[in-house]
């Protein structure tokens, strides 16, 4: 009969533990990286979707509770207050748990303080900061971001991804892929604006009367890129990029991804009214790009860049807009040409053995 010692763990035991205590630390992991994406998005998006409510509003000519624009702005200003609060937090946590000295630790809390201050400032609703307001709050809530994916052990690249491998042309891919995104989003976004305002349907479904720089606010220049910025941040950097990593570290699955995604991006083009169903197809594109690539920085500089190109065009003559579209197409196209020559001309031929003597 084979005696067993009560003091002595049987064996098998330690691993059976062992393997509970990694689920439960695994499930707790995967609560935090879901907290996290919930609270940054919300905060990413609660101004934005509120103005484009009360917008759809307007158009479908209902009378909005008095005050309610007001409620919005204050509903910025705590957004800002509390992406302050845990921008300094979140670093005063990285910098105290990393090998850095006091002086550069000091100055990155102090950094981030500042940040959140002046995006605070800017929110307050009587400053009345227009278009720079709303893009200082981007910029805080983009390191947000980058802290928290860090926090959760998922940091987000914000290189070129030009040192991929020979024949992979990664940044071009996602460059050209982001513009694809955005044509494919604005044309089905305009088509279905005119279609509807053809069959003078702006009375039971929502359309925007004017274009969309005039939905906007923009009045200049200085608004012009205030607003590519704030719109490349937001929703390249924290809402694609930032979000995604965090569902996917939740381990959320692929559905649920793509359709938290794309239903906040609609949510955030709700200005535009029904036609702003269209730009889930733009955040389809662009999130498989990003789930593909991982990169942010590529995707950031198509969407600016188209942005910036589309702003331009809204403000131009057709005679205009063809003269400035076909160099810079084929500036593109040339230098792509020209990058895929180097790498092929570093590639070396399939058979080549070099031969030692």
């Amino acid at each position: 009969m084979p005696h067993h010692d009560p003091l002595v763990a049987p064996e098998g035991g330690d691993t059976d533990a062992q393997d509970r205590r990694t689920k439960v630390a695994e499930r707790a992991e995967h609560r935090r990286a879901l907290a996290s994406a919930i609270g940054l998005l919300a905060l990413a998006s609660c101004s934005s979707v509120g103005v484009g409510v009360l917008d759809v509003l307007s158009l479908l000519g209902a009378n909005r509770a008095p005050g309610a624009y007001r409620h919005v702005l204050m509903a910025q200003l705590v957004a800002a207050c509390l992406t302050s609060l845990w921008l300094l937090w979140a670093v005063a946590v990285r910098a105290r748990g990393g090998q850095l000295p006091p002086v550069r630790r000091w100055f990155q809390c102090g950094a981030a303080a500042a940040c959140g201050v002046i995006a605070t400032v800017a929110a307050v609703p009587s400053l009345e900061t227009g278009q720079l307001g709303p893009a200082l709050f981007a910029v805080a809530v983009a390191w947000l971001a980058l802290e928290v994916t860090r926090a959760r052990r998922v940091a987000l690249d914000l290189t070129l991804g030009t040192k991929a491998a020979p024949g992979q042309h990664r940044t071009w891919h996602v460059v050209g892929g982001t513009v694809v995104a955005c044509v494919a989003g604005a044309v089905v976004m305009g088509v279905s604006a005119n279609i509807l305002r053809l069959l003078d349907a702006g009375g039971t479904v929502p359309v925007m009367a004017g274009s969309q720089l005039s939905a906007l606010g923009i009045g200049g220049a200085g608004d012009l890129v205030l607003t590519v910025l704030r719109a490349a941040l937001l929703e390249d950097l924290v809402v694609v990029a930032a979000g995604s990593t965090l569902l996917t570290a939740a381990n959320r699955p692929t559905w649920q991804i793509y359709t938290t995604i794309c239903t906040l991006e609609v949510l955030l083009h709700a200005y535009l009214g029904a036609p702003a169903l269209a730009m889930a197809l733009y955040a389809a594109g662009r999130l498989w790009l990003f789930r593909r690539y991982a990169l942010v920085t590529p995707m950031m500089i198509g969407h600016a860049g188209y942005d910036l190109l589309g702003g331009l065009f809204l403000s131009l003559s057709v005679r205009y807009r063809l003269l400035i579209t076909l160099p810079c197409l084929a500036a593109f196209l040339l230098a792509r040409r020209i990058t895929q020559r180097r790498a092929e001309s570093d590639t070396p031929p399939r058979g080549d053995v070099s031969r030692t003597p």
